[in-house]
């Protein structure tokens, strides 16, 4: 249920701010079996024109997601429309925290936080 409600969120977000070329470049990666460089680097280039976010951050941001369908199945195109959604890679928290998703900690967590 939680993954259909993600997806469902995603589509909303794509179709209402007329991001087809942007979903269509994301869909690459998700078409391919493992995302040629050209690919990543494509996507992670219209995301930096679009979002005025670091290139270099961006580029890092797209293969960590990829590493991670790789290891947990959990769809690289998921991952970085919900980092688009929540930051555009360039919301407060993202820079100072590196936190794209926006979590927010509270107990019982005892690990890093920022804090304005």
């Amino acid at each position: 249920m939680f993954i259909f409600l993600v997806l469902a969120n995603l589509l909303c977000y794509f179709s209402f701010n007329a991001f087809s070329q942007e979903a269509r470049l994301v869909n690459q990666i998700n078409k391919a079996t493992t995302p040629t460089e050209e690919t990543m680097l494509l996507v992670a280039a219209r995301i930096t024109e679009i979002y005025h976010a670091d290139a270099g951050t961006v580029e890092s941001f797209v293969r960590a997601a990829v590493q991670l369908e790789s290891r947990t199945g959990v769809a690289a195109p998921v991952v970085i429309a919900i980092a688009i959604n929540e930051s555009g890679f360039s919301s407060e928290l993202f820079i100072n925290a590196g936190n794209p998703f926006g979590i927010k900690a509270s107990s019982p967590w005892t690990g890093k936080t920022y804090s304005k």
